[in-house]
């Protein structure tokens, strides 16, 4: 076996360059799949989650366009346990009026075909009966990538 030439190693780094390139690609594609880029967006669709609720609760979106826009960010089993939350809204059922929302902690407990599994801690800071109440539970959250390649939520469990 010979000695490479400067020469040879100028046309092989196009290659080299394609190569590295495509190991880009494939390591961004594991991550995504990872929970590594899917974790910054659980907080986003907790509060996007929040926020449609929240409008048809105090009738500024109808049920039904409400369970359209939570379509859009959720999956079963938790798509149909809000969907039934949109409806008692309709039969006039009193909610506590949400002013804000805070992950606080949320961290990867586990990670199957099936979805990613988070522990989170949030605080909620609330409006009922005409005081200002704030609160923080500890939740189970799961999350899927669906079939359009969107991160759901699937899981939202007070533990």
């Amino acid at each position: 076996m010979g000695m490479i030439t400067r020469t040879e190693l100028r046309k092989n780094r196009p290659e080299s360059a394609i190569l590295g390139l495509c190991g880009l690609l494939i390591l961004a594609g594991l991550l995504s799949g990872s929970g590594f880029l899917e974790k910054g967006s659980v907080p986003d669709l907790l509060k996007k989650r929040a926020e449609i609720i929240q409008l048809v609760w105090y009738s500024e979106l109808t049920p039904e366009e409400g369970e359209r826009m939570l379509n859009e960010i959720e999956t079963h089993p938790l798509l149909a346990e809000d969907v039934a939350w949109l409806r008692a809204a309709e039969e006039g059922m009193g909610f506590a009026y949400v002013m804000d929302m805070e992950v606080l902690d949320l961290h990867q407990t586990s990670r199957s075909l099936k979805g990613t599994c988070y522990r989170a801690d949030i605080r909620w800071e609330l409006e009922e009966y005409n005081r200002h109440v704030t609160e923080t539970y500890h939740y189970r959250i799961r999350t899927v990538i669906s079939t359009d390649g969107h991160v759901r939520l699937s899981e939202f469990t007070v533990l």
